[in-house]
């Protein structure tokens, strides 16, 4: 395994996931065709934070891609390896929302990771904010979780059945923005 996904997975597991609600419906809500949401809530000590990101089919003619320097749109593509012509998917959209105010999701941020798995995670599934098994938290899938350590929300996307070649990430965000965004190829 991986050490840099097994460490994600221990501090995942060691930190609680707390009350999620709405995620479960994510996986077949569709607004336009073939379009798949993840479209999640959290609520953390009187907090609401509801997150959508919405991913339909990849559409070459939308971008510029060369295979030459194997760059879409001017950058590396995450999610999808040198064999693969082109991804299959792509996020199209990712709103945030913090106590009904948006926070905004640079696209730069999310545009280069292809054939997301937008399926809510097994771990989305638990409920509480007690200590619970972790069955779910090597699955697959988005989640969202509060970090107590540094007091923001992690959306983290594990995508390895989905992409060509296996990735996770995770943004990190606080009422002010995103803080962060950590990018982890998996089997390399």
């Amino acid at each position: 395994m991986n050490p840099r996904l097994l460490i994600l997975l221990i501090i995942v597991a060691l930190m609680g996931v707390v009350h999620l609600k709405g995620a479960e419906s994510a996986i077949g809500s569709k607004s336009r065709q073939d379009e798949v949401r993840f479209d999640g809530s959290l609520i953390h000590h009187g907090e609401k934070i509801r997150v959508m990101i919405a991913g339909a089919p990849f559409l070459a003619d939308d971008h510029r891609i060369s295979s030459q320097h194997w760059k879409i749109d001017g950058t590396t593509p995450t999610g999808v390896d040198a064999f693969e012509v082109t991804p299959k998917s792509e996020i199209r959209q990712f709103h945030i929302t913090w106590n009904g105010h948006e926070i905004p999701m640079p696209r730069e941020l999310y545009s280069d990771c292809y054939n997301p798995d937008l399926r809510p995670s097994d771990a989305t599934h638990y409920r509480g904010a007690k200590r619970k098994p972790r069955e779910g938290i090597a699955g697959e899938g988005t989640m969202l979780r509060w970090d107590d350590t540094s007091n923001e929300l992690e959306i983290i996307m594990v995508s390895c059945k989905w992409a060509s070649a296996p990735y996770f990430v995770i943004w990190r965000v606080t009422p002010h923005g995103v803080r962060s965004r950590e990018v982890v190829l998996l089997g390399s």
